[in-house]
């Protein structure tokens, strides 16, 4: 905790007093009861950084904009300079408030210009600011930069394809918007948001205009996305339904032969995998694969996957750091999740230092 007991001694009361008010906050889930809990640090410790921040998420949590705007301001507020490397996270919070209350979307836009010169590589802030900047034609140029931006730094996020795609629409560029989507089909052939493209895509392949995405035709793409469906139903379906752990994980296990794309076999495998000792790298290879398969948690099962990945790193002192950065990518997914910031305060609380890359 690098601004935790700048003001005292190690073993003053007031620190001691800090170190049961961390412990106490870092495993609350009510953020009601978290914020008392910061607010209480705050005034042993006014000028923790880490107080204001998370109170800031949990005000935000609570759709209570104003205040975590406050707390996020007074984090920049003290460390001008960014020494402690929280700003361009603050700043980029700050623009999700202010996209959603400024309605001319200036503000948001200066604070998002701001989290990028200090994070040039956050496409969450470069997608946020483009998806500002094409709610007005005029701006459409600076839309396409930054949607260009993000998604060079992260290709493989379908949901980026998909609104600049919509945006090369608005902009009648039907050739590029059809590549926008079929690359979404290319990453996630079930993403319903371009089954209203669908019909077009199939009827330009019965006119024998062949569009390839990595060697495949289209009807190869829908062909993939749907054969053998009502076989995996049925066999999800009785997974689901398994008592027996073995028996299930055979289920599991024969559902990936069918299609191994197929996120919801790997994460619930792994779950019953990690009940056990001796299946555990089991675990942490199935929950890896859920991680690859969908490294920004379009279905909602990587953030878990990612936490879940880090208890078991945790089992194993050596892999320490696997467990932080583990906790750390789960926040960066879903920079609200309480549980997670709980989870890496506790190992930062224990090892009493900024955790290091080996």
């Amino acid at each position: 905790m690098d601004d935790l007991g700048k003001p005292f001694g190690e073993g003053s009361e007031k620190m001691k007093e800090l170190y049961r008010l961390l412990d106490e906050v870092l495993v609350e889930v009510d953020s009601d009861k978290a914020i008392v809990l910061w607010t209480k640090f705050l005034r042993l410790n006014p000028s923790s950084l880490l107080a204001y921040k998370f109170r800031g998420i949990m005000y935000l949590r609570k759709e209570e904009k104003e205040k975590a705007l406050d707390d996020f301001s007074k984090v920049i507020e003290l460390d001008p300079n960014n020494i402690n490397d929280y700003n361009a996270e603050m700043y980029y919070l700050r623009g999700i408030i202010y996209s959603a209350i400024d309605e001319k979307g200036e503000i948001a836009l200066r604070e998002l210009t701001r989290a990028i010169d200090l994070d040039p590589n956050n496409s969450n802030a470069y997608y946020l600011r483009g998806f500002i900047y094409s709610q007005d034609i005029e701006t459409f140029k600076e839309a396409f930069f930054d949607f260009d931006k993000a998604i060079e730094l992260a290709p493989n996020n379908p949901e980026l394809y998909i609104t600049r795609g919509r945006l090369h629409d608005l902009s009648n560029d039907k050739e590029k918007a059809k590549d926008d989507y079929v690359k979404v089909l290319e990453l996630d052939p079930e993403n319903t948001d371009v089954y209203d493209m669908t019909d077009l895509l199939k009827e330009e392949n019965k006119l024998g205009i062949k569009r390839r995405v990595n060697t495949a035709c289209l009807d190869d793409i829908f062909k993939k996305a749907f054969e053998s469906e009502a076989e995996l139903d049925e066999l999800i379906e009785k997974a689901e339904q398994e008592c027996d752990d073995e028996k299930a994980i055979e289920l599991w296990s024969n559902i990936i032969k069918l299609d191994h794309s197929c996120l919801v076999a790997y994460d619930n495998r792994a779950d019953l995998y990690c009940v056990k000792e001796e299946t555990s790298q089991n675990s942490i290879d199935d929950y890896s694969k859920v991680i690859e398969l969908d490294p920004y948690n379009a279905n909602g099962l990587t953030v878990s996957a990612y936490i879940t990945r880090g208890f078991l790193y945790a089992l194993n002192e050596e892999t320490e750091y696997k467990t932080f950065n583990d906790f750390s990518k789960a926040i960066d997914l879903d920079p609200l999740n309480e549980s997670a910031y709980a989870y890496r305060g506790d190992i930062m609380l224990k090892t009493k230092k900024p955790m290091q890359k080996p």
